[in-house]
């Protein structure tokens, strides 16, 4: 990517600061946590296998998972609340599976990132904020590249063709929208909520199944005030998810 802007004459400047008043594009990541993700990155001779896990007991309101390919794998907790848990859930989640799986981890090195979300507005105006900067985030399962590859291309598009794309611009807050009254959905249902996507996912497939869950069709519609409301106030009163984006309500999350 580097290559293809330097050959169409867009200078990259690393080691440097700009003041978000000085960007007509702001792509800087998430400010705050919605989302926490702990993980642990290694080398095993373990069969390939792509494997999600629901539990709140190792990733509360969230999924844990862990992916293996060629020799190397990826095994990691998402949690959606009960941040200051991100440690024991991680070390239970890596209990649980490379015991389900007999899976053998060498050369473990660990990480951590966030990811925010915020309630989509106004559909109007310039997009200077794509991706997570702008809380284009999924609520449900912290989806987001999709999210961002489509708001970073409608930001560009936006600012060259000086249009909002007002249209675009509603297809995306349609999926912010379902997300939102599917994590209401996931909340209320528990563990049978949990039984009921595994099952689903199960025997429609994951594409499929995930493909009709995002859909903003009229249940999800007729859900939406519910579910916008509730959020707001569940996570305006222990602080976890802060919708609005503040710098001041970060998240830190040590390795």
């Amino acid at each position: 990517m580097a290559r293809q802007a330097r050959q169409l004459g867009v200078p990259i400047l690393c080691g440097s600061k700009l003041d978000s008043s000085d960007a007509d594009i702001w792509a800087t990541g998430p400010r705050a946590a919605t989302l926490i993700a702990a993980g642990y990155t290694f080398e095993t001779e373990h069969d390939p296998v792509a494997l999600g896990l629901l539990d709140n007991s190792c990733a509360p309101g969230g999924y844990a998972y862990v992916l293996v390919a060629d020799g190397r794998g990826t095994l990691a907790t998402v949690l959606a609340r009960s941040f200051d848990r991100a440690r024991p859930c991680l070390e239970k989640t890596r209990s649980v599976l490379t015991e389900k799986l007999g899976l053998d981890m060498r050369n473990l090195r660990r990480f951590g990132g966030i990811g925010q979300f915020r309630a989509p507005g106004s559909s109007r105006g310039p997009l200077s904020s794509p991706g997570e900067a702008g809380g284009f985030q999924d609520l449900l399962f912290g989806f987001g590249i999709r999210l961002a590859l489509t708001t970073g291309h409608l930001s560009a598009r936006s600012l060259i063709e000086r249009k909002d794309l007002e249209q675009e611009r509603r297809g995306v807050n349609r999926i912010l929208r379902a997300s939102m009254s599917n994590r209401l959905l996931l909340e209320l249902g528990g563990t049978l909520g949990h039984r009921y996507l595994i099952r689903e996912a199960s025997r429609r497939g994951p594409r499929v199944f995930l493909a009709d869950w995002y859909q903003f069709g009229v249940m999800k519609a007729a859900l939406y005030p519910l579910a916008r409301l509730w959020i707001r106030r569940r996570f305006a009163n222990d602080r976890e998810l802060p919708l609005s984006g503040s710098p001041r309500q970060s998240a830190t999350l040590q390795p």
